[in-house]
């Protein structure tokens, strides 16, 4: 073998490492996003699960009581309770309708549940009611899976499905 193809047959040897290990990187590189998305998914579905846990809790109360729970006006979050602050989860809590507190996953500003008890006469209603509202959806794709019918709510000229991506209420 000759000094070139000995240096060739080096090289080759020292580069095989360096190819193996950028595609490694690159199939992890390329792995994060579908290991991201099935984590956003993840979390979606235990918050789906987690409203409509509070939902027929807040439905039980209601049925027991004649009227939902009272909430907690919080200013930064325009008038709404928040499952950050949520002293209507409490009360369920406390009152044996829920056997935990259950939030969204990830209760930040951006991913919580919303709740807000509307008194007789508003938006034309003749009872007390309430509206119980989830932020946000990581994947979008999300909402799209609902059921036909499912998590919107329009009453009185207000639909707060334009404000939220999924709505839940007791009318």
């Amino acid at each position: 073998m000759s000094q070139g193809e000995e240096e060739i047959q080096t090289l080759r040897k020292r580069s095989l490492p360096l190819l193996v290990g950028a595609t490694a990187l690159a199939l992890v590189a390329s792995a994060v996003p579908m290991l991201q998305k099935s984590a956003a998914r993840s979390r979606d579905h235990a918050r789906l699960t987690a409203m409509f846990d509070v939902n027929r809790a807040l439905q039980a109360f209601e049925r027991d009581h004649g009227a939902p729970p009272a909430h907690v006006p919080d200013p930064g979050s325009g008038g709404w309770e928040t499952s950050r602050n949520g002293c209507f989860l409490d009360l369920l809590v406390r009152d044996g309708y829920l056997a935990a507190t259950r939030l969204d996953p990830v209760n930040s500003r951006e991913f919580q549940f919303r709740y807000h008890r509307y008194e007789q006469g508003e938006y034309g209603n003749q009872e007390p009611f309430y509206v119980l509202a989830l932020t946000g959806f990581e994947d979008v794709s999300t909402a799209d899976q609902l059921p036909h019918g499912v998590g919107g709510l329009s009453l009185g000229g207000r639909d707060w499905s334009l404000e939220f991506p999924l709505v839940l209420g007791g009318l």
